[in-house]
């Protein structure tokens, strides 16, 4: 039994749409948007199916392809099978019914390769983004190739699944085995809204002149398994970040992965009872931020010559142990903290306490086990010798409590290794 409905190809001039019941060629016309488009409507009408993509360069330039429920396209090939973006004003792909409305529901798309930004099939020709969608709920992406081969005219977010002014949520979302990469001029690879029970594994991000993933509100989800090269921000929630579990991720050259911003006042920005572990960081600028975070797991993970700190936040009951820092700081300018007059420097753990009310007073934390090293060696960064000043935890001293305020809120001031401390506060 076929699994497609139809199976879409290019014959000469005419892009053609086969009914794999009927044996029938249905659908034929010279504007491969107009066949995707009839055949998706076709599907639709019949209470849903897939279309199975040939090989071959599918140009989008007249209408995007509208999506529908309980349908999908599933190319021959991730490199061979491609939708190459002509659209200056549009998306390829196009589910917007704005706030309030139905979220896409039920829809797969697999094993193609989609081009930004190669209009002219040469590297340049400015193109719209890939995806536009107001909420999906049980939508399927997996073995996907974006790319985007220039700067777009406009900063423009590569695969936008957005919420509809947070009306509605991306749920039980699978994006997994796909590849990002290309600039976007300072926008988001892929750019979600809210996520509920979400799972992006597995995925490729590389050369992103911005935030790889950014993230609205976060529940129940999880970021784990995937690779981040040459990024900004690997990583980026961007507001309440709840339950939810970012872990096993790869990270080289990137800003590292940002749990919450929160430094605003009265912010809603919160990283809260989600575990971030067993990443590993290597070269680029930062590791962890968490402005607020209150009852996560910060554990485990590695960082590797970093240019800034390791991870830095205000925390509460926040568990922050076994993490190894190696030659961070090698740019030695680690933010300093905001109640400490000695300008105490750290490529290790900065802990905050902030006047803003909401930002927490870094009570009934754990730092057990962390071991922060200083090689002394020099190594090459952008053709430059540079080395690591990683030092160790830093406490801000308008914290009073305990051992922290009697040593001013600096703890291992050179090289400290295999160290442990908790404070706990009855």
């Amino acid at each position: 039994m076929n699994p497609f409905s139809f199976v879409i190809f290019k014959d000469r001039t005419y892009y053609k749409a086969k009914n794999t019941t009927t044996g029938a060629i249905q659908f034929t016309n010279p504007n491969p948007s107009i066949v995707f488009n009839s055949v998706i409507t076709a599907m639709n009408i019949s209470g849903g199916g897939i279309a199975g993509i040939r090989n071959g360069l599918y140009p989008i330039d007249d209408n995007p392809i509208i999506l529908k429920h309980f349908t999908g396209f599933v190319g021959e090939d991730q490199e061979k099978t491609i939708l190459r973006s002509h659209l200056t004003n549009d998306t390829i792909f196009r589910y917007w019914h704005g706030a309030s409305s139905t979220p896409l529901e039920d829809f797969t798309l697999s094993n193609l390769k989609i081009e930004l930004n190669n209009r002219n099939g040469n590297g340049t020709g400015h193109s719209e983004s890939a995806w536009i969608s107001s909420g999906t709920k049980n939508c399927r992406m997996s073995n996907l190739w974006l790319k985007s081969f220039s700067e777009p005219a406009i900063p423009t977010i590569g695969f936008f699944l957005d919420t509809a002014q947070n009306t509605n949520c991306n749920q039980s979302l699978i994006v997994q085995n796909c590849r990002f990469e290309g600039p976007l001029m300072g926008q988001d690879m892929l750019g979600c809204g809210n996520l509920v029970d979400c799972d992006f594994s597995r995925n490729e991000f590389r050369n992103c002149t911005a935030q790889a993933i950014g993230v609205g509100a976060s529940f129940h989800s999880i970021i784990s398994n995937n690779r981040f090269v040459n990024v900004g921000n690997a990583i980026g929630y961007e507001s309440l970040c709840e339950n939810n579990l970012i872990s096993d991720n790869v990270l080289y050259n990137t800003s590292g992965i940002k749990l919450s911003g929160g430094w605003e006042k009265n912010s809603i920005h919160i990283s809260r009872n989600n575990k971030c572990v067993n990443n590993h960081f290597s070269y680029g600028d930062g590791g962890i931020e968490a402005a607020i975070s209150i009852d996560d797991e910060i554990s485990g993970n590695k960082f590797y010559r970093t240019r800034r700190n390791g991870i830095q936040g205000s925390f509460l009951r926040t568990v922050l142990d076994n993490n190894i820092f190696t030659d961070t700081n090698y740019g030695n300018h680690s933010d300093r903290l905001l109640g400490n007059h000695t300008l105490q420097r750290t490529g290790g753990i900065i802990a905050y306490n902030s006047n803003t009310a909401l930002i927490p007073m870094n009570e009934w934390n754990s730092f057990v086990n962390n071991t922060f090293h200083r090689s002394g060696i020099k190594f090459p960064v952008n053709d430059l010798q540079v080395q690591g000043y990683t030092n160790g935890l830093v406490i801000d001293t308008k914290y009073l409590n305990s051992f922290v305020y009697l040593i001013k809120g600096n703890i291992g001031k050179d090289l400290i290794r295999n160290f442990g401390t908790r404070a706990n506060i009855s």
